[in-house]
């Protein structure tokens, strides 16, 4: 019952990313999502949602499924940006690589937002933008992108 509302947002965020459809790259589709997210989280200062990350890592069986779900997200933007991999022949691919980036930043940030109030939403679209510079290169520019990666 505690990780519904996140299993709810995953299963938007899986027809959202496959949608052969949707426009732009895979960082910028992760991008959008993660500030729409920040917003709705934000929307009363953050408190409420500081108080669940806090009570989240402190249940483990609710840690335990929240893991779950983040590696479902994980498997998805690998699979989105393998559709952009310019270099996809190993096991550990770029995609993966750059999916455990993007999450592990993520997860940082929203650590950091249960510890202090911080600008949840600028540092979270910090951690997109430095994972794109050190390794948008990797992806296939597509005419959709229209990030300043290769996403």
């Amino acid at each position: 019952l505690a990780t519904a509302g996140d299993q709810d947002l995953l299963e938007h965020f899986r027809q959202q990313i496959s949608d052969p459809g949707r426009p732009g790259g895979t960082f910028d589709f992760w991008r959008g999502w993660v500030e729409q997210a920040a917003d709705w989280v934000m929307r009363d200062g953050g408190e409420n949602y500081r108080r669940y990350l806090k009570s989240s890592a402190e249940l483990p069986t609710v840690a335990v499924r929240l893991k779950a779900i983040q590696d479902q997200y994980e498997d998805l933007l690998t699979e989105s940006l393998e559709k952009e991999c310019a270099h996809c022949s190993n096991l550990v691919s770029p995609p993966r690589l750059i999916a455990g980036m993007l999450l592990a930043g993520h997860n940082y940030v929203l650590r950091c937002h249960a510890r202090e109030k911080i600008d949840l939403k600028t540092e979270a679209l910090a951690v997109i933008q430095g994972v794109e510079e050190s390794v948008g290169h990797l992806l296939v520019t597509t005419q959709a992108s229209t990030g300043t990666g290769g996403g």
